[in-house]
């Protein structure tokens, strides 16, 4: 291993004198590059991964839609089955990608009875970093707690 020359001698190397201006306006644009960027997280959902999927069918006798229902949740839980059918049930945490009229469409979690819009990207970012998660119904609980959107979405 060897010593820098510098730290031998009592000075440390002279700093090469840097355009004050140039500095400025860089970090102004990288400012602005992560503020724009927060705008975008802050209307973006996040995007996860449906748990319910149109088939792009119709059943023949009734004329509905028929749709497909994933294995397992985005939290790991397995899906409910009627004890007699043995077909999929619609569960607390299911997702689905609805399309509003837009292009993209909106995901939405289903939560006792109602659909729900997934939260933007910066809400989830924030409870990422704090020691709370907003539950779809509106409680604060632990990160990890079941019922939160970090679980419901498999981020946890």
């Amino acid at each position: 291993m060897q010593i820098p020359p510098w730290s031998v001698s009592s000075k440390p190397p002279a700093c090469s004198r840097v355009d004050s201006s140039a500095t400025l306006t860089t970090l102004l644009t990288h400012s602005i590059m992560a503020f724009t960027d927060m705008e975008r997280a802050d209307g973006e959902q996040l995007p996860v991964e449906p748990t319910i999927r149109w088939t792009g069918k119709r059943s023949p006798e009734t004329g509905n839609h028929v749709f497909r229902f994933s294995k397992t949740l985005r939290n790991g839980r397995p899906r409910l089955r009627h004890p007699e059918t043995n077909k999929a049930l619609l569960t607390n945490g299911d997702i689905i990608l609805t399309n509003q009229g837009g292009p993209d469409g909106t995901l939405k979690l289903h939560w006792n009875g109602q659909w729900l819009p997934i939260p933007s990207i910066l809400e989830f970012q924030c409870w990422t970093m704090d020691s709370v998660c907003e539950t779809p119904d509106g409680r604060m609980v632990e990160p990890d707690a079941p019922d939160s959107w970090l679980s419901l979405v498999g981020l946890v």
